[in-house]
């Protein structure tokens, strides 16, 4: 136990939990999709809808599972124009209210560990 808390290791583990909750929000997303796409639409429409949606996160892929502190510094702001319009569809009533909330608590946790990954990579210490 004694290389599992250096500062290599945390920003190991929040580089993985980071890459790995950026693929649960884009699979979360195309839920989304599928889910609030009126019926009679085809799949290949509603797929499509997904990629230009989820276009700006799957860019960052590569770059947060290498860990570069430059993609992971563009991802924060993206993640904060995303969560502003998944908090103002937060009040449409019903369904797609309840699944904005998830997606914007999604979004929190990315973000935050985004956040404590740039932090670790930028101090000092490290």
């Amino acid at each position: 136990m004694t290389g599992d808390n250096t500062p290599d290791a945390r920003a190991g583990r929040l580089r993985k939990y980071c890459w790995q909750g950026l693929l649960v929000l884009i699979a979360w997303l195309a839920v989304e999709a599928a889910t609030l796409a009126p019926s009679g639409l085809s799949v290949l429409f509603v797929a499509v809808f997904w990629l230009i949606q989820s276009l700006g996160l799957l860019i960052f892929l590569p770059g947060v599972r290498a860990g570069r502190v430059r993609s992971m510094a563009w991802l924060i702001g993206v993640l904060v124009c995303y969560g502003i319009f998944a908090a103002l569809r937060i009040t449409t009533p019903g369904l797609p209210g309840w699944l904005a909330m998830v997606e914007l608590a999604l979004l929190t946790g990315v973000l935050t560990l985004a956040v404590r990954y740039l932090k670790l990579k930028r101090s000092p210490t490290h």
